[in-house]
């Protein structure tokens, strides 16, 4: 592994130039499960949004491997829609 694929390495050592495309996809089972569980307590059944994260890496293939999520807490405000954009802190 050189050093800039170690962590405190060259941040933009990993991330493939602008012009290539990726290639390759892998989002593991706990995010998926993570996605709709958020989904379901959240938004089910409502015109509601759910927001959140997704953590993980981009290898210089093109190969992008979602490993991890987390939910985002929002609250839409239908009457301001600027402020609607906003994530709000609990």
């Amino acid at each position: 592994m050189s050093s800039s694929e170690q962590p405190g390495g060259d941040a933009n050592a990993l991330v493939p130039p602008p012009t290539s495309s990726l290639t390759d996809v892998t989002v593991h089972p706990l995010v998926l499960l993570s996605v709709v569980d958020h989904y379901n307590r959240v938004a089910k059944g409502t015109r509601k949004r759910c927001v959140g994260v997704l953590l993980g890496n981009v290898a210089r293939g093109g190969r992008v491997d979602v490993y991890n999520s987390f939910a985002v807490p929002f609250e839409e405000d239908l009457k301001d829609p600027v402020s609607s954009r906003q994530i709000s802190a609990r």
